[in-house]
């Protein structure tokens, strides 16, 4: 006898690129939005009820918005309203993983915001210092960044003419850092701070 197929009653998906109630073909809206909205609408006709969660974009938006009947868009406040470059993100790294325990290893993961934002309870705002930076770049994969890390200060710097700055160093993503055909490979500038000898 067959058994009948259940349904679970509520969804809750995250749109993470853009809010399905964007209109596509303006800004990053796209293929993406109407993927979103139209599952969710289908599910609802089967009365599973959707909940998208999306970043919100503007302090004018309500927290809640019903996009259908069964479908609701929760605005998540999340750093800054508007600003964000996607395309920009640094990694920056405070200890020598050679020396230092991976638990106690400190690491900002960071993206470019406008001067003028500001921090909230969950988003630190930070400068990182401008000045002069040796850049390396890198294509691999976690496991070999830290061998590129440690070519760039044994291999490099001893004959550069240049000494490591006191400012922190840091990983510069821009855009897609997937490698294709590389499965788990990134690619991305390694930026150690410098100065003359």
């Amino acid at each position: 006898m067959p058994v009948p197929r259940r349904y679970p009653r509520r969804i809750a998906t995250i749109s993470v690129h853009t809010s399905p109630l964007e209109q596509p073909g303006t800004g990053d809206a796209g293929g993406m939005n109407v993927y979103v909205l139209e599952v969710s609408r289908r599910l609802a006709e089967m009365g599973v009820a959707v909940d998208v969660f999306t970043r919100a974009t503007s302090s004018a938006l309500p927290p809640v918005v019903e996009m259908s009947p069964g479908v609701l868009v929760r605005h998540v406040v999340a750093g800054p309203y508007a600003g964000l470059d996607k395309a920009d993100r640094l990694g920056i790294a405070y200890d020598d993983p050679a020396i230092t325990p991976p638990d106690k290893s400190r690491y900002d993961a960071c993206v470019v915001v406008p001067p003028d934002s500001p921090a909230d309870r969950l988003v630190e705002r930070m400068d990182v210092p401008g000045g002069a930076y040796a850049v390396a770049g890198f294509i691999g994969t976690a496991h070999q960044i830290v061998d590129a890390w440690q070519s760039v200060f044994a291999s490099w710097l001893p004959s550069s003419g240049y000494q490591p700055n006191d400012r922190p160093c840091y990983e510069l993503y821009r855009g897609d850092p997937s490698v294709e055909g590389k499965k788990g490979a990134f690619r991305c500038d390694l930026c150690l701070p410098v100065r003359p000898l």
